[in-house]
């Protein structure tokens, strides 16, 4: 065996033009592979970090069977004490918090967390314990788990940082233990706080409300899921039965952990996959096809190999050892591009961990491993066995007239047709991707989105310094008017929501009318804003007033709604005056049962993006000078780049305070793209693959023809000097590669069909059958194929008649 691989590396360097094209083709196609599978592997089938991660679920409320909303937390109370399918239940709450006290004031992720949480993982501690069900109470004691990117970043990642206090919100909490960086959950949260101090909320006790609440359990052993969701389908009922105004059509949803995690990229990831599939078959296809004709061009050695004692195995070896050292040089080549594209493939995924940890590791290694030999086998198979195939005295008489047989000519067009089909496919699934990413380019959100800078400041409610509503409002505004006198800075508006996202949504009434019935209310996507953020945005008023002065806590709750809201619950009526109340009219504070009277109608904004949201939901924003939240965000139209005015913005928010955190900066542009992150992944690789794929089937089909003139060079002259016109051999050509360029073509275009079919739940406002896709895939395909033809059509209309017969 080993002589046969000195002797494949020699047939390689006496063909370097042919081994660099085949190992270059070769490494592009396993190398796209062998990422597209790492990205496969790292998101969908990597296990989380947990023990027995499988057995962690994600538990939320149903809506009507289909929507998912966070739960109320006497709904879980009832869940926890009923459930008999999990060993811990926990629930959670995530929120960003203000860590001050150690360096710059920094504003982070965080979760309120119940005490059976850190069962639920079951992930030891680095460093200290869990915090116990004891200080997981009404009134105990203010402790902290953390996780160890922020043990190591304000606490030095030493020991001794157990018993040390760390300011949250301005608050002390002790710290008792440190999580591995493995922890993600919920959300990346960097450090976790007892949950039961924090119930004591009035809202936080109406079974109605869901403040933003989820739960996590851990399956029971020897407890399947379907039993888990029939165990609390039941406990819905119950709930429903027991409490119809709260619970109307409310149930239960449980799903594994990893499954909530991933369930928004597996179907495109695995079409990734298959995508990239198609392109290893047609760079596969295409180094068979250069191999079949270099065996090919090897007859009359094989012939003499053969007449001298080597036997069918040997020869059928040889070739298969050859195409094995290819095959493996192109792989590992492929390998390092695939780890040379790891950190663009970063560049262009979502934020989620799951793909910002995106590596290459021994699993990956193994596939690719795999794939190269499979490949190479299957690949190589036909031409071993035709060059073991060797009839002696025909292989010796035909060698020297440098002909081939008619099987060998129809196995590389049938190679060829192969290549153009799968190509065809390929492109047809890249440009649909790409319409469909400019189709969400061109989506409308209500206004316009260039030339906005958007970024958050909060401050914490537990403080002194702004303890009180007032002291909030006079906050916000002084840094409003700080930011209006940087240059280059237009509008400058607030909202409690960032723009284009959603935080509180509330079911609503409508005065002087009956209860909506339970389970049937409508709800507003609510914001809080001041009088400047529709100038900023550009949305104008178009019927009513906007906020003012004169809206304050003692003038009585202001309202003003989107247009939507006012044509469905006003239809052919002036909404201006109307009154609404908002929540379920069985969680209602005395605050919301004074009503909300309707002063303004602006434009509905696309808060849901592309997806469009419920049908039952609308837009209401009030105003902050009556609200006082403690978080806002800041939008400013600008004149100039928006990201070179972040030094002068920070300045200026510090210059009102230097404690308070400006997070989260960012162009509204950049938020866009970020929310179509996954879909700008998808379009580029499918693009890359695509451009790829047209590359070599374009090649394939040339080395078909060139190769099939060449061995017919005799017979060309010959033609030639019987008089054949240059026209005539044209017409020869293009007559030996249409028919694989057609039928690949033809089959190719009914491929696409079926590919369009099943990703169409993965575009936008674009037809699986769109024929302007369609017809370009093909359309390309076709010139590039007879652009391919026309160059060995072009030499062989060059071929001297004389100097042709005399070298045969």
């Amino acid at each position: 065996m080993l002589p046969d691989f000195r002797y494949a590396f020699r047939q390689l360097t006496k063909s370097p033009g042919f081994a660099a094209v085949a190992i270059l083709t070769l490494a592009l196609g396993i190398g796209a592979c062998t990422a597209i599978f790492s990205l496969v592997d790292t998101v969908l089938l990597r296990p989380l970090p947990y023990p027995e991660a499988d057995r962690i679920m994600v538990l939320k409320q149903k809506f009507k069977g289909e929507q998912d909303i966070p739960f109320s937390w006497p709904n879980f109370q009832d869940v926890r004490r009923d459930s008999r399918s999990f060993d811990a239940l926990a629930i959670t709450q995530r929120g960003q918090y203000t860590i001050s006290g150690r360096g710059v004031a920094e504003k982070v992720n965080g979760a309120l967390v119940s005490s059976d949480f850190f069962r639920v993982l079951g992930v030891p501690m680095i460093v200290g314990r869990p915090f116990t069900a004891k200080e997981d109470q009404i009134g105990g004691e203010k402790v902290v788990v953390i996780r160890a990117s922020l043990w190591q970043r304000k606490l030095g990642g030493k020991a001794d940082a157990v018993g040390q206090p760390l300011m949250i919100n301005s608050v002390p909490y002790t710290v008792v233990g440190v999580l591995p960086d493995d922890v993600i959950t919920p959300s990346q949260s960097e450090f976790w706080l007892p949950i039961a101090p924090f119930s004591t909320d009035a809202s936080w006790q109406r079974r109605g409300n869901q403040p933003g609440l989820f739960a996590y359990g851990r399956l029971a052993k020897g407890v399947s899921l379907e039993r888990a969701r029939v165990d609390l389908s039941a406990i819905g009922q119950r709930l429903e039965a027991q409490y119809p105004a709260e619970n109307a059509e409310t149930g239960f949803s449980v799903t594994p952990l990893l499954d909530a995690l991933v369930s928004n990229y597996r179907q495109a990831l695995w079409m990734l996959l298959g995508a990239v599939g198609l392109l290893l078959a047609i760079a596969c296809a295409n180094v068979g096809s250069l191999q079949l004709a270099r065996t090919l061009a090897r007859t009359r050695e094989f012939s003499i190999r053969a007449a001298l004692g080597s036997s069918r195995v040997q020869l059928t070896r040889q070739i298969l050892v050859e195409n094995a050292v290819l095959f493996l040089l192109g792989g590992g080549l492929g390998v390092f591009l695939a780890l040379w594209s790891l950190d663009w493939i970063k560049a262009f995924s979502p934020a989620s961990v799951r793909f910002q940890n995106l590596s290459i590791n021994g699993a990956v290694l193994l596939f690719s491993l795999g794939t190269t030999l499979l490949t190479a086998l299957f690949f190589g198979l036909w031409p071993a066995l035709r060059a073991a195939r060797v009839d002696l005295r025909e292989a010796l008489q035909s060698a020297g007239r440098g002909t081939i047989g008619s099987s060998s000519q129809w196995t590389r067009q049938i190679m060829v047709a192969a290549q153009v089909a799968l190509t065809v496919m390929l492109v047809a699934g890249a440009g649909l991707f790409v319409r469909s990413l400019a189709e969400i380019q061109r989506f409308s959100f209500g206004f316009d989105p260039h030339n906005l800078l958007v970024f958050s400041v909060s401050v914490p409610e537990e403080g002194t310094a702004y303890r009180k509503p007032q002291e909030r409002v006079a906050l916000f505004n002084s840094i409003r008017r700080e930011l209006e006198g940087i240059p280059g800075v237009g509008a400058v508006g607030m909202n409690f929501s960032l723009p284009l996202h959603t935080q509180w949504s509330t079911y609503f009434d409508v005065a002087d009318r009956a209860p909506y019935p339970p389970g049937h209310e409508p709800a507003m996507e609510m914001g809080v804003i001041d009088e400047q953020y529709f100038g900023a945005l550009g949305l104008p008023v178009l019927r009513g007033r906007n906020f003012n002065a004169n809206d304050r806590p003692d003038s009585g709750p202001k309202i003003i709604i989107d247009e939507r809201m006012a044509r469905t619950i006003w239809p052919g009526q002036d909404p201006i005056g109307k009154v609404l109340y908002r929540g379920r009219a069985a969680n209602r504070t005395p605050s919301d049962r004074h009503g909300a009277e309707v002063i303004g109608v602006v434009p509905r904004v696309a808060l849901y993006g592309i997806d469009g949201g419920p049908e039952n939901y609308f837009q209401g924003y009030l105003a902050q000078s009556q609200e006082a939240f403690n978080e806002m965000n800041f939008v400013l139209r600008t004149s100039l780049p928006p990201l070179s005015l972040e030094p002068a913005v920070r300045q200026a928010v510090a210059a009102i305070d230097p404690e308070v955190p400006l997070y989260g900066l960012k162009t509204m542009e950049q938020m866009i793209a970020a929310d179509h992150a996954t879909q700008s992944l998808y379009s580029r690789l499918l693009g890359f693959f695509a451009a790829v794929a047209l590359l070599l089937a374009g090649l394939g089909l040339h080395g078909v023809v060139a190769h099939a003139m060449a061995t017919r060079r005799r017979e060309l002259g010959i033609r030639l000097a019987l008089g054949a016109l240059q026209r005539q051999l044209v017409l020869l050509v293009f007559r030996q590669g249409a028919l694989p360029l057609v039928i690949g073509a033809a089959i190719g275009l009914a491929g696409a069909i079926a590919v369009g079919r099943l990703i169409a739940s993965l575009l936008y406002h674009v037809s699986p059958y769109d024929f302007t896709t369609l017809s370009f895939s093909v359309g390309v395909l076709l010139a590039i194929g007879l652009f391919a033809l026309w160059l060995p059509a072009r030499r062989a209309t060059r071929i001297d008649p004389m100097i042709a017969l005399r070298a045969e």
